[in-house]
C-alpha cells in the first residue's frame, strides 16, 4: 500500500508543479500582452521600440522596459523618454500592477490622460512632461496616495487642481505642472501642501491660478528648494512668512499682480540662488537685507513700481551673475558696491531715473551686458569700459553724459552693439570703431559729434549705424547719406549764406536727373533682353509642376473678363476662374511693368522651395507667348474665396467681422509660416511684403502668406551692383509697413525757418526714402519681416490702417498704441472685435499687443525673432482657450 501511496503523492506534487509552471506562464504572458497593447496605441515613426516584438520571449530586456526578481517578472519600470513617440497613453497601462515608474517625458503623445492610471495604486514615479496631453485630468487620479514624483510640465492639460492636493498626495516631493491651464484658488491649495513633510519643488508655473499668497507659505515644508508660480493670476501681497522657507534655492513669482513692498524677511533665504518677480505691481524700495543673500547669482525685478535707491548691500552679492532692476523707478547714484562685482555678466538699470555718474568698472572683468539708456544719468563715459574685456553689448543712451567717446574703447574686442545716443556727446567719431570686426550696430545719433566720418568696417553698412542729429558730421560711406566735408561752411557764417543752399539744391537736382537717365537706359537694356528671357527655363521646369498653355489660362478666365477680376496691384491682375474642374486664382503679369518679369522669377523660385501649410501653395503655371505673340507669364494658385485679412480689418458691405479668437488664430498661422521661412526653409527666406492685402483668409479662417514677388533668400540677399541699379526705382515692400530705418526721423527736421535750414537738409530729404531698411540696394534681414509683421498686428488690434491720416507730424501707429500701453489699451482697440470681456482676456490682449509693439520696434536689433514670437502666440493662445 505504502509504494502505491508513495507513487500517488509523486504524481500529485509534479501536477502541482505543472500547473504553478503554467500559472507563471500565464502571468508573464500577461504583462507581455500588456506592453505590446501599449505599443499598438502608439507612433514610432523612429522605431525605438523595434524590440518589442511578439517573438521575443524575455520582455524584460525590451527597450525601456525594468523588472523585478520576482518569478514570474513583473514590470516595475518604464522609460521611454525622448524617442519621438506619438499617440496615446492606453488604458492598459493600469495591468501592470506593480509598476512604480512611467517616464514618457519629451515625446509627442496626443490624447486625454486616460482614467486608468488612477488605479495604479503603487506607482511613485510619473513624468509626462513636454507631451500634448489635453482635457481634464481625471479625478481618480489624485487618489494615486504613493506618488512622489508627479511631472505634467508643458502640456495642454486644464481644470482646477483640488484644494485638498497635499491630503491626496501625502508623499508628494516634486510637484511641477508647469505650462499648463489650470485653475483654482492658490489659498487652500498652498495651505493642503504644508503636511507634505518631504515637499521639494512645487512648480505651477504659466498656469491660471488665482487668490492671493496665503501666510500659510511659511507653513511648507523647510525641504522646499524650488517655489514656481511665476505667469497666473495671483495679486495680493508677498507674505512676510515668505522668509521660514530657509532652504529656498529658487523663487519666481513673476508675471501676476502681486503689490505692496517686497518683505524685508526675504533676506532670510539664505540659500536662494534665483528669485523672479518681474512684471508685478510691486513698490517701495529693495530692501536692505537683499545683501544677505550670499548665494544669489540671478535676480530681477523689473518692470515694477519699485522706488528708492539701489541698495549698496547688493555688493555684499559676491556671486551675482544677472541682475535686471529695469523699468521701475528707483533714484538716486548707483552704488560702487554693485560695480565692485567681479562675478557680473548682464546689469540691466535702464528705464529708471538714476543720477550721477557712471561708477568705475574696472573690477567687472566678466561684464558682458551693461544697459543703463533712460535715465539722468551725468558725467562722462569711464574709461575702465573699455578694460571690459567680454563686453558685448553696452546701451547708454537717453541719458545727459557728456564729454567724449573714450579711446579705451578700440579695447573692446568682443563688442557686437553699442548705444550712445540722445546725450550731450561732442568731438569726433573714434576711427577705431571701422576696425571693430565684432560691432554690428552702432547708435551715435542725437549728440554733439563733428567731424569727418570714418569709412570702412561698420560704417559701409547703413542700416546698422545711426549718426542722425549730429549736425557737425560730414563725409564718410555714401550710402550714410552725409554732406561732403567740402560744402561743410564756417558756424558764423552759416545763418547768413543761403547761396549755399541753392548750390546744393542745384546739384541735388542735377544728381537726380542723371540718376534717372541711368535708370531709363537700364529700363530700355533689360526691356530689349525680356524676349532673349523668354526660352530661358524657369525654375518650376524640372519640378512636378506641369505648365499650361495660355489659351487653357483665357479659357479658364472667359478671356480675362472684368467680371472674374479679383484685384490688382504693382505688377498685374489677379483674376478668378474654373481649370480642370477647380477654382483657381490667376496672378497674371503685366510684363510692360518695370520689374513684373523679375517678381514673376522671383515668386516662381520662392513657391518651389517652401512647403507649409501657413503659406499659399501654387497649382501650376503658364509661360508662354499669347494670341497676338507677346510674351506672357501667370501663376495659378487655389482660390480663395474668403478674401484677404484687409477685407477683414477694414470690411465695407462685406458683412466679415473679425472676432478676438480669429484674430489670435490668424496671428499665429502667419507668424508660424514666416517662422519656417525665416529658420526652417533649406534656405532661409524674407518675404519682403507682408501686409494684410498679402495674408489670404481659408474658409475655416486659417491664414495663408501670399505673394513672394518681392521675396529673397538670405544667402543671395546681398545684390550685384547691376540688380541694385535696376531696383533703385521703388521700395521692396509697401508703406506703411517697410521698416523704417532712419526715415521716422525725419520728423526732428524744421524747415520752415530758411535761417536754420542745414545744408545737409536738401540732401536728406532727397535721399530719405533710400536710408529704410527695405531701401533697395540695402541688405534685406529677416528682422524686416519681423517689422512689417508687428504693424499688421497692430492694425488688426486698432483697426488703424498704418497709413491712417491721424498718423501725421512724425507720429505713427507704434508710437499711437505705444502711448496708450498697457492701463489704456483697451480704450484704443477695434470695438467690433472684442466683445464682452474678463481678466484673462484682457491678459492675452495685453500680451498681444505686447508682441506687436516688441516686433515692431525703431531699432532691428531690439526686435523679437519670428521663432520667438511663434511660441509666445501659442502661450498667448493656450491661455486665451483656457480662459473661454
Amino acid at each position: 500500500m505504502f509504494p502505491l501511496f508513495s507513487v500517488l503523492v509523486s504524481l500529485f506534487i509534479i501536477s502541482l508543479s505543472q500547473s504553478d509552471s503554467n500559472l507563471i506562464s500565464v502571468a508573464a504572458a500577461s504583462e507581455q500582452q500588456t506592453l505590446l497593447n501599449i505599443k499598438s496605441k502608439l507612433s514610432d515613426p523612429l522605431s525605438a521600440l523595434a524590440s518589442w516584438r511578439n517573438d521575443s520571449i524575455n520582455f524584460c530586456k525590451w527597450r525601456g522596459v525594468t523588472c523585478d526578481d520576482s518569478n514570474p517578472p513583473h514590470v516595475t519600470a518604464l522609460d521611454l523618454t525622448g524617442l519621438g513617440l506619438a499617440g496615446s497613453l492606453s488604458p492598459d497601462i493600469a495591468h501592470l500592477t506593480l509598476i512604480e515608474k512611467i517616464n514618457l517625458q519629451n515625446n509627442s503623445l496626443c490624447a486625454e490622460m486616460p482614467v486608468e492610471l488612477g488605479r495604479i495604486n503603487g506607482l511613485k514615479h510619473l513624468d509626462l512632461s513636454y507631451n500634448q496631453f489635453y482635457g481634464l485630468v481625471p479625478n481618480s487620479f489624485y487618489n494615486i496616495s504613493s506618488l512622489a514624483y508627479l511631472n505634467l510640465y508643458y502640456n495642454n492639460l486644464t481644470g482646477a487642481l483640488p484644494p485638498n492636493l497635499g491630503q491626496r498626495f501625502p508623499q508628494i516631493q516634486i510637484l511641477d505642472v508647469g505650462f499648463n491651464h489650470f485653475d483654482g484658488d492658490l489659498i487652500n491649495l498652498i495651505t493642503s501642501l504644508a503636511n507634505c513633510s518631504a515637499l521639494h519643488t512645487i512648480d505651477f508655473f504659466f498656469n491660471n491660478l488665482s487668490g492671493s499668497l496665503p501666510n500659510t507659505i511659511g507653513n511648507l515644508s523647510t525641504k522646499l528648494q524650488k517655489l514656481v508660480l511665476g505667469y497666473n493670476n495671483i495679486s495680493g501681497s508677498i507674505p512676510r512668512e515668505i522668509g521660514n522657507l530657509v532652504n529656498l534655492t529658487e523663487l519666481d513669482l513673476s508675471g501676476n499682480y502681486f503689490e505692496g513692498i517686497l518683505p524685508s524677511t526675504i533676506g532670510s533665504l539664505s540659500n536662494l540662488g534665483r528669485m523672479q518677480i518681474s512684471y508685478n505691481i510691486l513698490s517701495g524700495p529693495i530692501p536692505d537685507s537683499i545683501g544677505n543673500l550670499t548665494k544669489l547669482y540671478f535676480l530681477t525685478l523689473m518692470e515694477n513700481e519699485l522706488n528708492g535707491t539701489i541698495p549698496a548691500s547688493l555688493g555684499n552679492c559676491t556671486r551675482l551673475q544677472i541682475l535686471k532692476i529695469c523699468s521701475n523707478r528707483l533714484e538716486g547714484a548707483m552704488p560702487r558696491e554693485l560695480f565692485s562685482l567681479t562675478s557680473m555678466i548682464k546689469l540691466d538699470a535702464s528705464h529708471n531715473q538714476l543720477v550721477g555718474s557712471i561708477p568705475d568698472v574696472s573690477s567687472m572683468s566678466s561684464l558682458n551686458y551693461l544697459s543703463l539708456r533712460g535715465n539722468n544719468l551725468t558725467g562722462t563715459i569711464p574709461d575702465s569700459l573699455g578694460f571690459c574685456p567680454s563686453l558685448e553689448e553696452l546701451f547708454l543712451g537717453d541719458n545727459l553724459i557728456q564729454g567724449s567717446i573714450p579711446e579705451t574703447f578700440k579695447n573692446m574686442k568682443e563688442i557686437t552693439s553699442l548705444g550712445l545716443s540722445h546725450n550731450n556727446l561732442s568731438g569726433r567719431i573714434p576711427e577705431f570703431f571701422g576696425t571693430l570686426h565684432t560691432l554690428q550696430y552702432l547708435n551715435l545719433a542725437f549728440n554733439n559729434l563733428v567731424g569727418e566720418v570714418p569709412t570702412g568696417g561698420i560704417f559701409s553698412n547703413a542700416s546698422a549705424v545711426s549718426l542722425l542729429g549730429n549736425q557737425g558730421l560730414c563725409g564718410g560711406d555714401s550710402e550714410l547719406h552725409l554732406p561732403s566735408c567740402a560744402f561743410q561752411v564756417p558756424e558764423a557764417s552759416k545763418k547768413s549764406s543761403k547761396m549755399v543752399v541753392i548750390i546744393c539744391a542745384i546739384i541735388t537736382i542735377a544728381v537726380l536727373i542723371c540718376f534717372c537717365l541711368i535708370v531709363s537706359i537700364l529700363y530700355k537694356l533689360r526691356r530689349n533682353k525680356r524676349i532673349a528671357k523668354l526660352h530661358t527655363p524657369v525654375p518650376f521646369s524640372k519640378d512636378k509642376y506641369k505648365k499650361v498653355a495660355y489659351s487653357d489660362i483665357a479659357k479658364a478666365t472667359d478671356g480675362f473678363s472684368s467680371n472674374n477680376l479679383v484685384g490688382s496691384g504693382s505688377f498685374g491682375s489677379v483674376y478668378k476662374g474654373m481649370l480642370d474642374n477647380q477654382a483657381v486664382a490667376v496672378k497674371v503679369f503685366d510684363l510692360e511693368q518695370h520689374g513684373a518679369l523679375r517678381s514673376f522669377n522671383s515668386e516662381c523660385e520662392s513657391l518651389r522651395n517652401i512647403r507649409h501649410k501657413n503659406l499659399v501653395g501654387v497649382i501650376t503655371l503658364c509661360s508662354s507667348l499669347d494670341f497676338k505673340g507677346n510674351e506672357f507669364k501667370s501663376l495659378v494658385f487655389k482660390y480663395i474665396p474668403n478674401g484677404s485679412l484687409d477685407e477683414w480689418i477694414h470690411p465695407k458691405s462685406s458683412g466679415k467681422k473679425l472676432s478676438f479668437s480669429d484674430g489670435i488664430n490668424i496671428a499665429m498661422d502667419v507668424a508660424s509660416g514666416l517662422s519656417y521661412l525665416h529658420h526652417h526653409c533649406a534656405t532661409p527666406m524674407v518675404h519682403c511684403d507682408i501686409k494684410p492685402g498679402n495674408i489670404l483668409i481659408e474658409t475655416d479662417m486659417t491664414a495663408l502668406v501670399s505673394d513672394f514677388g518681392l521675396a529673397r533668400f538670405l544667402a543671395a540677399s546681398h545684390s550685384t551692383s547691376a540688380e541694385v541699379s535696376t531696383t533703385l526705382v521703388g521700395l521692396k515692400g509697401t508703406i506703411g509697413y517697410i521698416p523704417p530705418g532712419k526715415l521716422r526721423n525725419f520728423k526732428y527736421h524744421n524747415f520752415s525757418n530758411c535761417n536754420n535750414f542745414h545744408t545737409s537738409h536738401i540732401i536728406v530729404v532727397v535721399f530719405a526714402i533710400f536710408t529704410a531698411e527695405y531701401a533697395l540696394g540695402s541688405t534685406i534681414s529677416t528682422q524686416g519681416d519681423v517689422y512689417s509683421f508687428g504693424i499688421v498686428l497692430l492694425e488688426m488690434l486698432t483697426g488703424k490702417r498704418p497709413t491712417d491720416a491721424m498718423f501725421k507730424d512724425g507720429s505713427n501707429i507704434h508710437a499711437y498704441v505705444s502711448s496708450a500701453f498697457p492701463e489704456k489699451i483697451i480704450e484704443i482697440l477695434d470695438p467690433s472685435m472684442f466683445g464682452e470681456m474678463n481678466m484673462d482676456m484682457e491678459k492675452c490682449i495685453i500680451q498681444l499687443v505686447h508682441v506687436g509693439l516688441a516686433c515692431s520696434k525703431e531699432a532691428p536689433k531690439d526686435r523679437m525673432r519670428m521663432e520667438d514670437v511663434a511660441a509666445e502666440l501659442s502661450k498667448i493662445k493656450q491661455i486665451y482657450l483656457g480662459s473661454i
